[in-house]
């Protein structure tokens, strides 16, 4: 009897594995197919886009304008202004006549 090379544990190996995937397939249909888009290049992208807007523009970069706010009965929206001074927050048709309301941001 020969002993079996490296290919050929490797090549059963595969054949067992692919007969214990279609085996867990059949016994759980409902997780089968599910794509994980967690890889370790999307976190990074993620965390570079977090530290990024944790930290307020330099002078030389344009301010950051967010919508944190909206009110469509009253049709007011509220805006979250960041810029290298500061941050304020202004909501546009709140008063009686529609006003812009210019202060600070909710906490």
């Amino acid at each position: 009897m020969a002993r079996p090379t490296a290919a050929d544990i490797l090549a059963q190996a595969r054949r067992d594995v692919g007969q214990i995937d279609k085996d867990l397939r059949k016994e759980f249909p409902q997780q089968g197919g599910q794509k994980f888009d967690d890889t370790a290049f999307k976190r990074m992208q993620q965390g570079f886009a977090d530290a990024y807007a944790a930290v307020p523009p330099k002078w030389y970069e344009a301010s950051r304008i967010e919508e944190i706010g909206a009110n469509a009965a009253r049709g007011s929206h509220t805006y979250k202004i960041t810029s290298a001074l500061g941050t304020l927050c202004v909501t546009t048709g709140a008063g009686k006549n529609g006003e812009t309301m210019i202060g600070n941001c909710p906490k």
